[in-house]
């Protein structure tokens, strides 16, 4: 896929170019030509594990923990564009995903990084770009405004922006469930350790979604037979039950994709009996949790830890086509 580097090298230029001044504040002055309006600003480290890059309409010189973007006046939109581009989710994606001191004690984004991202100006239509720059010039509006409360406001309008970003790659809906698993979850695992929302314990709402996708990649295979669909049952478990289970139903009793949802007292002291089972020594000081999947007819039982990082939307889509792999397996 082409790059960013293709299109806008001329316009990237890094503080770390060597020149022959010897200011008296700056260690070196870089190219100027990038502090004068309009410029995006790319900050080379993160900001609360997240990228930043800001649009900026007047002159204004910084050093060299930024890297600028300059263009002429009337190519403004596009420095709007790629000032939503750099922060949308998909660019976190590829990014920490390439990040090479990514995980050490100062994280920063080389330029060369920044100049592998994807070319979003083929993709995306002139239409399209306007209507993205709209709600751009939306939440500077807000930003200026003194709303209370405004903060749900900012962030339906940055969802939108993100799925817009999304839609101009023609990226499908199960790939935003991929990079946005990624990133609330794997990453934030990563970077937060224990202290990450990915180890919190699941909430109904959670397991409701899991089995929603659970159930939807299992019927696209199975083509909606009418004999044989795929539905779930749920339950609605404390934080205090060690496990959380979702029992998948492979019959015709409900409508395909149906969720059922039933109270802890149907499970809850079965799991904390099962909890004594799921660590198993595997060398000194060292222990794994195992995953049950408990066949019983024409339901299968998926238990594992409750924890948000196992009940994902995108670990159901793992799990349903494992279990698709089984289904084809025993059929042989």
């Amino acid at each position: 896929m082409p790059t960013l580097q293709n299109k806008y090298i001329e316009k990237f230029y890094s503080l770390k170019d060597n020149l022959s001044e010897t200011p008296n504040k700056f260690r070196r002055f870089g190219n100027k030509k990038t502090y004068y309006a309009p410029h995006v600003l790319l900050k080379k480290g993160l900001n609360k594990n997240e990228i930043c890059a800001s649009f900026v309409d007047f002159d204004c010189a910084f050093r060299d923990g930024c890297y600028g973007i300059q263009a002429p006046l009337n190519e403004v939109d596009k420095l709007k564009f790629l000032t939503v581009y750099f922060n949308s989710s998909l660019v976190s994606y590829f990014l920490f995903l390439s990040i090479s001191s990514l995980g050490i004690e100062r994280e920063q984004i080389m330029l060369e990084e920044y100049l592998q991202l994807p070319n979003i100006f083929e993709k995306t239509s002139i239409s399209k770009m306007s209507q993205i720059n709209d709600l751009f010039d939306s939440i500077i509006e807000l930003k200026k405004d003194l709303i209370p409360n405004k903060s749900s406001i900012f962030y339906e309008l940055k969802s939108k922006l993100d799925s817009l970003i999304l839609a101009s790659l023609n990226l499908t809906k199960i790939d935003a469930i991929l990079i946005d698993c990624l990133l609330n979850s794997e990453l934030s695992s990563f970077i937060n350790k224990q202290k990450s929302i990915a180890y919190h314990p699941c909430q109904l709402d959670d397991t409701i979604k899991y089995a929603k996708y659970l159930n939807k990649t299992i019927n696209e295979f199975l083509d909606y037979d009418d004999e044989l669909v795929a539905w779930s049952t749920v339950f609605e478990l404390s934080h205090r039950i060690p496990l959380n289970v979702t029992v998948l139903n492979l019959n015709n009793q409900k409508a395909a994709d149906t969720v059922v949802n039933l109270s802890e007292q149907e499970i809850g002291q079965i799991l904390k009996a099962m909890e004594r089972h799921t660590y198993k020594k595997f060398a000194e000081s060292i222990y794994f949790r195992r995953f049950f999947r408990y066949y019983d007819d024409d339901k299968i039982y998926i238990i594992k830890p409750n924890e948000k990082r196992f009940w994902s939307r995108s670990i159901a889509i793992n799990d349903a086509d494992e279990l698709i792999v089984e289904m084809l397996n025993q059929m042989k």
